[in-house]
């Protein structure tokens, strides 16, 4: 009798929304509830790692919409609702489908409620996070009360979500950092590491992990896998967290902004003791090395610094010359290029073209300068010089 009453339940579904082409499965939860029974609330979590407790009920929960980009090259599309960093797949129901394709991109990113039926999943594990169970639903909504929180996020300096994360942790919040890619720079430990689409941003010392939405807008877009395209800077608004100790924010809007201007303290104001004294830049190493002899014709200079450098302070402020007077068949060093890698603060300098055997090479760092703080390179211990701040000085061998 039950199942002959939960046949006809699913055939008055089927005639309605053979009769109605617009009607949603979501409109019939009712109908649904005396099939399954009421559902139960259950979080992202508990179904990623709870799979037989809830197997074959009718459960509610509430996450983020993401693509599962292990589908990428299907030909239908897979979703996944995520929260807290864990991850189920979620597939409309048939009498859904029609009604979720319509919706299914444009709630990517957001925060929705999703009511159906949990069912285990033979297929193997596709995503970081993400078990081998999947949630077939019928109902969706869109909780507008997190856009409504959003437009009311607290500013927080990256300084302070790194120091104190569990006290932001849930919070809606603002902050300002620089783009750091899919931590190409090692800002993070690696096991901190959750999900393929994640990245960092940095400010000063201190990194955190944005998930849950790319970094692009309209108009722009960053590759995180990119060196080339870090160091822009970005405003992410979302809710943060914290996972074994490392804060991480889901973002719900990200913004370009120009770099922060760090305050300089006036002239006559007393600026008040810093418990760490800022200190200037300086070069740690060179290679060649300086005064080195025999340096092959066609190498390249590398400089390290001791702080991380503005890389658009180096435009024009990098010389590379002979030593001593001019000499005929002299040509000007017009096509020097300049690649400055983050991660190990050093600066490669391409001559542009062979060196001449026998010949001293003068690679001059000129005034202006600078690190992130602002601070102008220094000449290292010892050393002075009239027209540069430092020096390097190598011979070309045969």
């Amino acid at each position: 009798m039950r199942l002959r009453h939960y046949a006809s339940v699913v055939l008055v579904v089927l005639v309605v929304l053979a009769a109605d082409g617009n009607a949603r499965a979501q409109d019939f939860g009712d109908l649904y509830s005396q099939i399954y029974g009421e559902p139960i609330d259950v979080s992202v979590k508990d179904l990623a790692f709870g799979v037989v407790p809830f197997t074959g009920r009718a459960v509610r929960t509430k996450g983020y919409v993401e693509i599962d980009l292990d589908s990428s090259g299907d030909s239908a599309r897979r979703y996944l609702l995520q929260d807290e960093g864990f991850r189920i797949t979620i597939v409309p129901r048939p009498e859904a489908a029609s009604a979720f394709s319509f919706d299914g991109i444009s709630l990517l990113g957001k925060r929705v409620a999703i009511v159906g039926l949990f069912e285990t999943n033979t297929g193997t594990q596709s995503a970081m996070f993400t078990n081998t169970g999947q949630l077939e639903f019928w109902r969706w909504t869109v909780l507008d009360v997190e856009k409504r929180k959003l437009e009311k996020a607290q500013t927080v300096s990256l300084e302070a979500l790194v120091a104190h994360p569990d006290k932001y942790s849930g919070r809606v919040v603002r902050l300002t950092g620089e783009f750091r890619g899919r931590n190409l720079y090692g800002d993070l430990p690696s096991r901190s590491f959750r999900h393929p689409s994640d990245w960092v941003v940095r400010d000063a010392s201190h990194s955190v992990w944005i998930t849950g939405k790319k970094p692009e807008g309209k108009g722009w877009s960053l590759n995180a896998q990119r060196k080339r395209d870090t160091g822009k800077w970005l405003i992410i608004v979302g809710r943060s967290g914290v996972h074994d100790g490392i804060a991480y924010v889901r973002a719900s809007s990200v913004s370009l902004t120009s770099a922060p201007r760090r305050r300089q303290p006036e002239r006559n104001a007393i600026a008040a003791p810093d418990e760490r004294p800022r200190r200037p830049p300086v070069v740690v190493f060179s290679l060649p090395l300086d005064g080195e002899r025999d340096v092959t014709p066609t190498t390249s200079i590398a400089v390290q610094f001791s702080k991380d450098m503005d890389p658009h302070s180096f435009s024009g402020r990098i010389l590379v010359r002979y030593a001593g007077p001019r000499r005929i068949g002299d040509m000007p060093f017009d096509y020097v290029r300049l690649e400055y890698d983050q991660g190990r603060r050093a600066l490669r300098i391409d001559p542009g073209d062979a060196l001449q055997s026998g010949r001293e090479v003068e690679l001059l760092l000129l005034p202006g300068i600078r690190d992130r703080e602002g601070l102008e390179l220094i000449p290292r211990a010892g050393r002075r010089f009239d027209n540069a701040v430092d020096v390097i000085r190598y011979i070309v061998g045969g």
